[in-house]
């Protein structure tokens, strides 16, 4: 638990191991988490990067970033410029690309459990293609109930 810490730099190339990892209420921007090595702790699954100051700049995108870590399961990222609502969480997800692939783990965005009709929302605005969100539909579906559909994962 490093929150409340006023960190400003982190680098976590030497812990990548970690699986839960609380970073809020700090002075952590988006700059922060692209120099930090975060994409390396490839068993991390919980993630609290709320109350601090993280804003995606041109070309370079937190979702974006985060959906290289593909253990990641449930993230908090309320009260940043990126996402200053609970709610406001899926114009959030539209960066996280990772979503597309059925296989991915990601389940709940500050404290919002992700449904499948949210999955289908999301890629819908990526893509701004119904039917290739439809298609993401009927392929997850599929993962689900079959094992022959296990190598198939995204769209």
């Amino acid at each position: 638990n490093l929150s409340y810490s006023e960190i400003k730099y982190l680098d976590f190339g030497s812990f990548r191991n970690i699986e839960k990892l609380n970073l809020s209420h700090n002075y952590i921007t988006i700059e922060t988490i692209l120099d930090s090595n975060l994409c390396e702790c490839n068993k991390l699954s919980i993630l609290d990067l709320s109350y601090n100051n993280i804003q995606d700049i041109e070309g370079n995108s937190l979702g974006n970033y985060l959906s290289s870590i593909t253990s990641l399961k449930y993230l908090n990222i309320e009260k940043n410029p990126i996402c200053p609502k609970i709610n406001s969480w899926m114009s959030f997800m539209t960066t996280f690309i990772g979503i597309v692939d059925v296989s991915c783990k990601f389940q709940s965005i500050n404290g919002h459990k992700l449904t499948l009709d949210d999955r289908v929302k999301i890629i819908s605005r990526q893509s701004h293609n119904e039917e290739i969100s439809e298609g993401y539909k009927c392929l997850y579906l599929l993962s689900k109930i079959s094992t022959n559909f296990s190598s198939i994962h995204s769209v």
